[in-house]
């Protein structure tokens, strides 16, 4: 069965859907209210997109790449989005696998090769030229801290979302791979 291809200009919305509008209004009706109150609330509500919005990160690179999916999610927030390698890295490691599996992000994340620490701040805003992941050197003792913003994130993620597809509508080559990655991303099988 061949898969239909959303229109261009339909992309982002196929794949992030209202996923901003969908996060302000949570953060408005939820977390506003919780603030100073309900650290679980504000906490619960902002991994949750947070989950998503490194969910929609996966889909793309697999759209974009077909190899393993933490190189390829690295690569995507690196090449696509142009971030910070270790950004990358950092993000890939606790808001896509260590959050997915466990619920809860890890306290601190430690660099195999170099040992550094990476200790992190997550929120829901930031400044609007911000991109929504940065690290921030520490002295070499306590380490770097990681920042995400999900927001800035997320309006980011939309931008280079929307310039892949423009190119993937200008590459007939690009086009065919994207088709059949589509397909395989819609449909799933199973031994029961």
């Amino acid at each position: 069965m061949k898969c239909r291809l959303p229109r261009s200009d339909c992309w982002s919305s196929a794949i992030l859907g209202n996923s901003k509008r969908d996060a302000h209004e949570v953060f408005e009706a939820l977390v506003v209210p919780a603030l100073g109150r309900d650290e679980l609330v504000q906490r619960r509500a902002l991994l949750g997109f947070t989950m998503s919005c490194f969910a929609f990160v996966d889909v793309l690179s697999k759209l974009d790449d077909s190899g393993r999916q933490t190189p390829r999610m690295r690569k995507f927030i690196t090449d696509r989005m142009r971030l910070d390698r270790t950004a990358a890295a950092v993000s890939v490691e606790a808001w896509r696998h260590h959050l997915m599996h466990t619920g809860n992000p890890p306290e601190v994340i430690e660099d195999t090769t170099t040992r550094q620490r990476y200790d992190w701040v997550a929120w829901w805003g930031g400044s609007e030229s911000s991109t929504g992941l940065q690290v921030e050197a520490g002295n070499p003792d306590d380490g770097h801290s990681y920042v995400f913003l999900l927001m800035p994130f997320l309006k980011s993620l939309r931008k280079t979302a929307a310039e892949f597809f423009d190119q993937v509508e200008r590459d007939a080559e690009l086009t065919t791979k994207v088709q059949a990655r589509w397909h395989n991303l819609r449909s799933t099988e199973i031994d029961i």
